[in-house]
């Protein structure tokens, strides 16, 4: 059995993961798929949505596909700081 830990496994030590753990996983799921990432609110107001899209005109509120999951967040908070003015 190998035992060889990878970047972005969880810490054997840690029960809740790190931040950039989580955020690591999540990069790792990515396919490849289209355009980029985005993170937005549902057009439907059931919660957020982070997902590979083929879309480069979305027309929601939410920033165009970033090329990773750290970049859809931080376009996303951007849009959130300018709308809560």
């Amino acid at each position: 059995m190998n035992n060889e830990k990878k970047d972005g496994d969880m810490s054997e030590t840690s029960l809740h993961p790190s931040d950039t753990e989580l955020l690591d996983f999540l990069e790792k799921q990515l396919t490849g798929y289209g355009a980029g990432v985005v993170l937005r609110k549902s057009t439907t107001g059931r919660g957020m949505r982070l997902h590979e899209t083929s879309d480069l005109g979305l027309g929601y509120k939410c920033a165009d596909p970033q090329p990773t999951v750290r970049q859809a967040i931080i376009e996303a908070m951007k849009i959130d700081s300018k709308e809560n003015l």
